[in-house]
Formats: C-alpha cells, structure tokens, sequence
C-alpha cells in the first residue's frame, strides 16, 4: 500500500506541482492508525514523515521542471524562505501541541483541499496564449519574476510563503496547494510555470520541515528521530522520485485546462473523504 501510494504521490506532484503531500498525509494518517500509532503521535508523526516523502518527490519532480525551463527560481527561494518561517512558527506553537489531534487535522485538511478545488475549478483565471507560449522558452522566467516584482512587491511573495508554510506545518503538504493558484492568478504566471516554480519552493520547505519535526519530537516515546519515521517515510519516497519526473514530463505535454480542473477534482475527492471521516 505505501509503495502505491508513494508511486502515486510523486505522478501527482510532477503533473500539479504539489508535492504529492495530498496524497502522502492521508495515506500515511489512516496507515499509523491501523498500526496502531499512539494517538499522541498520530497527527505530528503524520505530518513530519509526509514532509520526508515530499522532499524526495519535489527534487526529482523540480530537475525536470527545470530542464523543460519552467522553474522560476527567484521566486521559488523568496517564497521558499518565508515558507520555512511560518512553519517553525506553526510547529512550535501548534501541531506539536495535544489539542491539535486527528479530528482538528482531518478538519483542517479537509477543508483547505475544498477550497482550493473550488477555486482552481471555477474561478481560475486563464493566461493569453502568447504568454502560454512563451513558457517553452527559459528566457520566459526573467520577465514573469519581473513582472510579479513590479506589480505586486515583495510583501505578496512573503504572504504566499507564510501561507504555504502555514498548510505545510498544518498538514503535511509542500504547500503547492496554495502556491500553484497564487502564482498562476496573483503573479499571473502561466499554469505550466506556476507548476515548476512551486515545485523547486516547496524542496526548501519540505527540507526545513523535516528537520523541524525531528527537533519536535526528539526522544518523543523513545524515537531518536522525533516526529519523522524515515523507514515508512522511505518506502513512499523511494517509488515517488521514479514517477515524480514522469508527471512532469506529463505536465509539459498536457493541456492547461486539464491540468486546472484534473488538480481541482482530484483534491475535491480527498477533501470530501477526509472532511467525511471527522462525522463517523
């Protein structure tokens, strides 16, 4: 089963530049629990080990974003940084607090992958085809960073990163669930871009995360490795740096449409179950 899931999670964060921690968090939330996890250590091991397995999926997914010319790294370092504030914050203060359990996780999971569903199917905002052109040409990320500088500022690309470093730390995620819609409908970056750019962010994440979740829970119930169990983390990680450069290769042959309402109705399915399990 985690090696499926692993498989799955990384095609996921090479096509929609997420991380695959859509995939990861709730695979291995319902996986500690049929273990057996203490329920102390459910949610923040959940989200710790998904932040390992991201890490992995986002390097691999992020090289070939990279060759195809499609990461902006300017932005992704920026964003990056910020992102790794507004998680040790969230961490610190609450994930690894025994008022966060699996009910409030499932709650806050849940609903977020909802929201972004609907807004990336319905109210997502759709670029020229000259500027859907241009991004096959790695001159392209200079002037979209440009632009994003120019119109907005820095403060919005720190807003981003302290967002997605928010969800990351809440629930696992890279944070490309936040990240892919801000780039493609706030910087007005294309689709493709918005994908690559938020993949190389989300390494710098995922890293800090890790190491953050380890410090946690270090000693946390006898574990010298905190709130990370690198041997399930591993299992997932190994199959999602194989399939993770398939789907961005996948990524730069699809359509950007598909690619927008395919994000949209797989997150709305994870949503739904999740948000359903908090009833039963």
């Amino acid at each position: 089963m985690l090696v499926a899931a692993g498989a799955a999670g990384g095609l996921v964060a090479g096509i929609v530049g997420v991380g695959g921690g859509i995939i990861f968090a709730p695979v291995l939330f319902y996986y500690f629990q049929m273990i057996g996890l203490a329920p102390d250590l459910l949610t923040p091991t959940t989200v710790g080990t998904s932040l390992l397995c991201t890490t992995t999926a986002s390097i691999a997914a992020t090289w070939r974003h990279h060759a195809n010319g499609s990461v902006d790294w300017n932005i992704a370092v920026r964003v990056g940084f910020a992102s790794a504030a507004a998680l040790f914050v969230v961490v610190r203060f609450a994930t690894t607090q025994p008022w966060y359990d699996k009910q409030l996780f499932q709650l806050a999971f849940g609903t977020l992958l909802l929201i972004v569903a609907l807004k990336m199917a319905f109210f997502a905002k759709t670029p020229t085809t000259s500027t859907e052109a241009a991004t096959s040409r790695p001159a392209a990320a200079e002037t979209d960073y440009d632009s994003a500088e120019q119109n907005y500022g820095q403060g919005l690309l720190i807003a981003i990163g302290s967002a997605a470093g928010s969800i990351a730390a809440a629930v696992g995620v890279g944070g490309g669930i936040v990240m892919v819609p801000a780039f493609h409908q706030l910087l007005g970056l294309p689709m493709k871009r918005s994908i690559g750019t938020s993949s190389g962010a989300i390494i710098l994440i995922s890293m800090v995360g890790v190491v953050i979740y380890v410090i946690a829970g270090w000693g946390t119930g006898g574990s010298n490795s905190g709130y990370v169990s690198f041997v399930h983390g591993l299992i997932l990680a190994l199959p999602a740096a194989v399939t993770a450069g398939m789907g961005a290769n996948i990524a730069h042959r699809a359509n950007r449409t598909m690619l927008r309402r395919g994000f949209a109705i797989f997150a709305a399915a994870v949503a739904i179950r999740m948000l359903a399990a908090t009833l039963i």
